[in-house]
């Protein structure tokens, strides 16, 4: 045998040439054409591939690892079914070196006491994760070690497509793609403070937190779509995106994307070998002993998900219209508790809101959002048809001036979307038609606020499993290790904790409270104060928006000659990006209303005879840095840890995403997920 730092190319024996056991041989044949080890034997489990191999190879093929083999060799690399391993590991350790493709073990305790079998034992026993060799990992790894703060956010997925042979033996994503925790083992160096998981249709969701403020989701398994392998790296100002099949690294900074592409053939596998080699010749030291691969096998065994064998626990932070309706989808299989801080439900945002029944006419240059509205409404008409007030007149308006929205583009973008109107002018005394372009008559609605609140509070009520908890606020919470949330609810002038397995918040302009509660990455939002009249017109209902003049819309209510007015600028009192993502304290407000009637006159001359009743004040949250800035999607934000967010675009998609969340609960927990009267 070759002595310790000899430049002698160790002897190895492969034992395995199965699909996996082949991609061995081939670096093996080449590595030994290069003159850095000698390929002695090969062993394999079948006559026919012995024969075949025989036929190719110029080394012994054998169909056991005997005893007289393993005295000719000074390394074996062991690549045959997980349930061999350790077998063939005992067999071969006392006399040889051994590469062992991972997991050396898939039963914990085996692969714990294998790495306490042999330590001090002589021989050096290396697992394969070949990972830790691929390029872009290795560059990962070297960029964050040189960032002088730690990642916000870490983002892996490792899907397959779906196969039946995965499928009909009930394979765990968790042991099956081990090499996600070993990646995010190998970036952080250390043992995960909190973890989760939860199942998401083929695949598990793996949440781990490190340190304080390292959060890693991890999206491993099986779906219906082509295989993926994707490493999201999140700073505060630099975001680092790896994509390990087409080995391509991009580093995107404010005004910097810098693009790098790897060697296109595969080096992870040989960058292994040869590691392995340094070690038996001495040079190097094990980056993967049994116990570090043992400790990474642990994690992956802690986080595969269970079924509960209770209901999961479930808060709702925030009682407008999307706390409600999650509440609502929720109760079919959860334990809800709905927390609102006010005495009433739907009084923020819900509220303070032109309470339209939208289409799509509002969002001419964002198809998405108008798809958005077109595949969420039927959902939110099942259960709110007879809240929206059909009979009040939609009209939307061009301005004659207008540039960015001319007639002949706003009229092809509603028309290429399946928009339903028709061309027809409101009357005079309410529009100059002079100031417009054209216009059309949608098929729009309005909500009747207070029946909207009334037919949800009545749904509430007949709900099994909801608690409410109104003129109560959640002001603090913990993330435990096992990832349960710990919520600190005050109420009464008392303040009580307890304890939640999901938690959905849906309190609008503070959905990044979750973020200062359990060390989230802080969604970079843009606060508005926004201002709204409402004012009282002897005239009947009626809706008319003008685009691109600036945007201004004049909204009936239904009820008592109201109506509510609002400008696209002048609305807009003040402006913030906080560095913390949470809503800022406004201070004193002035009103602009003066302006905002002056400018809303140009085009509707009816504005001289309203009265003004009231200034209502809401803070809207919009994407900091979002590049479509006329897009208004309902954003739900999956944290990992069991838990959401949900930053509501418009009312009407707030069934189809409360079912959303509630399926996602329901994937996870096992437990049924119906559509609250579907």
């Amino acid at each position: 045998m070759p002595l310790p730092n000899s430049r002698v190319a160790p002897r190895l024996c492969l034992v395995g040439a199965g699909r996996f056991g082949r991609e061995h041989l081939r670096e093996l044949l080449q590595l030994e054409a290069e003159g850095r080890l000698v390929l002695s034997a090969v062993v394999v489990k079948s006559e026919a591939t012995q024969q075949r191999l025989a036929n190719e190879l110029h080394v012994p093929v054998h169909r056991s690892l005997t005893p007289e083999l393993l005295d000719q060799v000074d390394a074996v690399d062991i690549v045959t079914p997980a349930e061999t391993h350790v077998g063939l590991v005992r067999q071969a350790l006392p006399t040889c070196h051994v590469l062992v493709e991972k997991p050396v073990s898939d039963r914990l305790e085996e692969a714990e006491l294998l790495a306490g079998e042999f330590a001090g034992h002589g021989k050096h026993l290396m697992v394969g994760h070949n990972f830790r060799f691929h390029p872009a990992i290795e560059k990962v790894k070297a960029f964050v070690d040189a960032q002088p703060e730690a990642p916000r956010l870490v983002e892996l997925v490792m899907l397959n497509e779906a196969d039946g042979e995965s499928i009909r033996l009930g394979r765990n994503p968790n042991l099956e793609f081990l090499h996600g925790f070993d990646i995010m083992d190998f970036l952080f160096a250390q043992e995960p403070t909190v973890e989760t998981g939860r199942i998401v249709g083929l695949s598990h969701e793996i949440s781990l937190r490190y340190g304080k403020s390292v959060h890693c989701v991890m999206n491993i398994g099986w779906h219906s779509a082509a295989r993926v392998r994707r490493l999201v790296v999140r700073y505060s100002g630099i975001t680092l995106a790896c994509n390990l099949l087409r080995n391509t690294l991009t580093v995107q900074q404010k005004h910097r994307v810098d693009k790098l592409n790897l060697p296109s053939q595969p080096v992870s596998l040989r960058r292994q070998f040869e590691k392995f080699i340094s070690i038996i010749q001495g040079d190097s030291d094990n980056p993967m002993p049994p116990a570090a691969a043992a400790r990474i096998l642990a994690v992956a065994h802690r986080t595969t998900p269970v079924i509960r064998k209770r209901r999961p626990r479930v808060a709702v932070i925030g009682g407008g219209i999307f706390g409600m309706n999650c509440a609502l989808e929720l109760s079919g299989g959860c334990e809800v508790t709905l927390v609102e801080r006010h005495a009433e439900f739907m009084e923020e945002v819900s509220f303070v809101n032109q309470w339209r029944h939208h289409s799509g006419f509002h969002y001419p240059r964002s198809y998405d959002t108008i798809q958005e509205i077109r595949s969420a409404k039927a959902a939110f008409e099942r259960h709110y048809h007879d809240a929206i007030l059909r009979s009040v007149p939609s009209y939307f308006c061009p301005a004659a001036t207008a540039i960015e929205i001319p007639a002949e583009r706003y009229v092809a973008a509603c028309t290429s979307n399946y928009l339903s109107f028709r061309f027809e002018y409101p009357p005079s005394n309410i529009v100059d038609r002079n100031s417009i372009a054209l216009s059309l008559l949608s098929d729009e609605g309005v909500y009747d606020f207070e029946r909207l609140r009334d037919m949800t509070k009545a749904r509430l009520s007949e709900a099994d499993n909801v608690r409410i908890e109104l003129s109560s606020e959640v002001v603090d919470g913990a993330l435990l290790a096992d990832g349960t949330k710990k919520l600190t609810i005050r109420t009464g002038g008392r303040a009580y904790q307890e304890d939640f397995d999901h938690v959905v918040n849906a309190t609008y302009s503070n959905i990044n409270l979750m973020a200062k509660w359990f060390s989230f990455p802080v969604e970079p939002l843009r606060f508005d104060l926004y201002e709204m009249l409402l004012l009282r017109i002897d005239i009947d209902p009626i809706c008319v928006t003008v685009l691109d003049g600036p945007f201004t819309s004049l909204v009936g209510t239904g009820r008592d000659n109201l109506f509510l007015l609002s400008h696209i600028h002048d609305s807009v009192l003040k402006s913030d990006i906080t560095d913390d993502g949470l809503p800022p304290d406004w201070g004193d407000i002035q009103s602009n209303r003066g302006n905002m009637l002056q400018s809303a006159s140009r085009y509707f001359p009816i504005i001289a005879a309203a009265e003004v009743i009231e200034s209502r004040y809401a803070t809207r949250a919009v994407n900091a840095f979002a590049r479509d800035f006329d897009a208004r999607p309902t954003v739900v934000r999956n944290h990992g840890f069991g838990c959401w967010s949900v930053l509501g675009g418009k009312i009407l998609t707030c069934v189809s995403n409360a079912r959303e969340i509630a399926a996602a609960i329901a994937s996870a927990e096992g437990v049924a997920s119906r559509p609250m009267n579907p």
